[in-house]
Parts: structure tokens; C-alpha cells; sequence
């Protein structure tokens, strides 16, 4: 396993609470499952790979859904495989530890990329037009709308009643699961910075 050494912080960081998360689902399954981060973690946010005559590059671009979060990517076939940076068919979770600014930066830099075919870390695999409109859109969505309320000093409360209506997002998966939570968290986060 090759990870840039951004990733294995966060996967050494946060590895235990997530096989937990799992082990309630999973059951005897879980048993022995042990936190993993890579032991080949180069130092910068770029990697270029060949494996078995495939060229192969590994990026980080910011802070998304978790610090570390990284895309490969394969140049000769326009095949990227974005990890948490791209959710399509349901809709993206803002966590305590994720960034809507600076993921919202990282997607326009994946955009640049040109990639012919998508393989989100949520959904089916998918193009840039759809990733734009349920990942980027909804992100930029959050973003302006948190900004505005935070500026104005008027409460994670009226932020979370005022940005909870967004029909054009409603259609994905988990919309009414996530919503508030994400307008939530993301409104703490500017406001604690």
C-alpha cells in the first residue's frame, strides 16, 4: 500500500474509531481488524507511480471530508478514482473534522484534472457534470450560505432554519438524514476560525 503521508496521519488518527463505528454491523467479523496506515508515505502532495507499466499519480489538493484525503488518478485512460472528494447519488457528509471551504477549493482543482470518468468514494461511477451538480454545487451551496450567516453573527440556529430548504438537492440519497447536520457543522467551523 503507497499513501502520500498526509493520509496516514489521518488513517493512523482516526482507524480505530472506525472499525468501532463498524463492529455493530459487522459483528464477529470485525474481530482482529486492526487500524492499518501505509508504511511507503511520501513526504509531498504528489506521487507518480508505475505499476506494471501503468502510469499512476496520487494527489492531495486540501482538506475535504477528512485532512489527508487524496485522488489517484490514471493519465493514460482519464480514470480518477476521487475517494471522499466526489459523492454522487446520495448526498456528502459533512463531519466534525471535514472543511466545506477548503473541499469546495479541492474540487474545482480535481475539475482542471479533465478526468473522462469518475469513481466517486460515494455512488456510481460518473463525469465531471454530475459530480459538479451534486458534489460541487451542494458544497458551494453550504459554503455561501454558512459564510452569510456567520458574517452576520446570527446563529448556527438561523443558518441551519434558513439554508435547510434545498430542493434542488433533495433528490439524493440521505438529503433529510444529513442536511442541518452538514449546514451545522460547517457554520462551527467558520465561525471557530
Amino acid at each position: 500500500m503507497v499513501a502520500l503521508k498526509r493520509t496516514t496521519i489521518t488513517q493512523s488518527s482516526l482507524g480505530l474509531g472506525q472499525i468501532t463505528s463498524v463492529q455493530t454491523v459487522l459483528r464477529e467479523r470485525a474481530n482482529g481488524t486492526t487500524p492499518f496506515a501505509s508504511p511507503k508515505a511520501p513526504e509531498t502532495d504528489y506521487a507518480k507511480l508505475n505499476l506494471g507499466g501503468v502510469d499512476i499519480v496520487i494527489r492531495y489538493f486540501n482538506h475535504a471530508h477528512f485532512a489527508g484525503d487524496a485522488v489517484v488518478y490514471l493519465p493514460s485512460s482519464g480514470i480518477l478514482f476521487s475517494g471522499d472528494h466526489i459523492y454522487v447519488d446520495r448526498l456528502l457528509g459533512i463531519l466534525p473534522q471535514s472543511d466545506a471551504t477548503k473541499w469546495l477549493d479541492a474540487f474545482n482543482q480535481i475539475e482542471v484534472m479533465n478526468a473522462k470518468i469518475i469513481v466517486p468514494g460515494h455512488g456510481s461511477i460518473t463525469n465531471i457534470k454530475k459530480a459538479r451538480t451534486q458534489t460541487c454545487d451542494y458544497l458551494a451551496f453550504i459554503v455561501r450560505g454558512v459564510k452569510k450567516y456567520a458574517e452576520d453573527m446570527a446563529g448556527v440556529e438561523s443558518a441551519v432554519k434558513n439554508l435547510a430548504g434545498a430542493p434542488q438537492f433533495e433528490n439524493l440519497a440521505n438529503f433529510k438524514d444529513l442536511h442541518k447536520g452538514n449546514i451545522s457543522r460547517a457554520y462551527l467551523r467558520l465561525e471557530s476560525e
